[in-house]
């Protein structure tokens, strides 16, 4: 998944925000953040590989578990190109909860 509740907040694993700061991130969510769809807690998934992502531990059965690598691609490369193309005329979300 892409996002993740933190302490009531919603955020986006590949925000432009936390570019270059993977470890920062992962300080801060690793613990503390949580699934927005199960409420159950999350790990930060960055390496060098694929898109950054948030994924539940072992054995926890989530819709939100099930994404592959092209589907998380897919969201992030609709969700900039509408924000992109959009801007300030609709609300857009990486994913609706």
């Amino acid at each position: 998944m892409l996002t993740a509740l933190l302490e009531g907040q919603k955020i986006f694993a590949t925000d432009p925000l936390w570019a270059g700061k993977k470890e920062k991130l992962r300080e801060l969510c690793n613990g503390r953040a949580v699934c927005p769809v199960c409420r159950e807690p999350i790990i930060c998934k960055f390496g060098q590989v694929k898109i950054h992502h948030f994924a539940h531990s072992r054995g926890v059965d989530c819709p939100g578990n099930r994404e592959t690598f092209e589907h998380l691609l897919g969201k992030d490369l609709l969700y900039r190109f509408l924000k992109e193309h959009l801007g300030e005329k609709a609300e857009v979300e990486v994913e609706y909860l």
